[in-house]
């Protein structure tokens, strides 16, 4: 068990378990090598930019990603796949960075200019159950903020709507989103 609390070795580290890949060694202890990098770069998080991390973590599938070990009970996040094509390459700023680190810290703002491009999405395609089951929550989080101005936006939406099949409606507690 190596150290790897440095950006440098874990590059350094990276780049050795590449080398072993190369050699021929046990498939299986190349996934534990990809565990024990990928967990040290989750533990660095709270003390690293952002960007330092996700370099490091596209470093490390570049490297040796093909040994990802597969989760069969991880869940696609659909929306955060929607949200990473809303933002094409000369858009992306800090906050998206800080997102895609770590998807809680969404903001508002960058919901419903998902939601934009998910609308003119589906003008030309349909879209999944699972798409549609990762989308829902992120209209009723826009609806739980009470804001007309968001809400608004959100119902003017007419083709995300119809997919998704939902509709913003005002209740004694506030907004809450229907199905149709």
């Amino acid at each position: 068990m190596r150290v790897l609390n440095t950006k440098k070795s874990i590059l350094e580290y990276i780049a050795e378990a590449q080398k072993l890949g190369k050699e021929g060694i046990d498939p299986d202890r190349m996934v534990e090598i990809y565990k024990e990098i990928y967990d040290a770069i989750e533990a660095m998080s709270s003390n690293v930019k952002a960007n330092t991390i996700v370099f490091l973590k596209n470093e490390l599938k570049k490297g040796i990603g093909k040994y990802q070990p597969v989760d069969p009970d991880k869940k696609e996040d659909y929306f955060m796949e929607f949200f990473k094509e809303a933002y094409p390459e000369g858009k992306r700023r800090k906050e998206y960075t800080y997102t895609l680190v770590d998807p809680s810290k969404i903001t508002v703002d960058q919901i419903l200019h998902t939601l934009k491009y998910i609308n003119g999405y589906c003008k030309d395609n349909r879209i999944s159950q699972d798409q549609k089951k990762s989308i829902i929550p992120m209209i009723e989080r826009i609806a739980r903020t009470d804001s007309l101005k968001h809400i608004n936006q959100v119902r003017s939406m007419e083709y995300l709507r119809k997919a998704v099949r939902v509709r913003i409606e005002k209740s004694p507690k506030g907004h809450i989103v229907t199905r149709c």
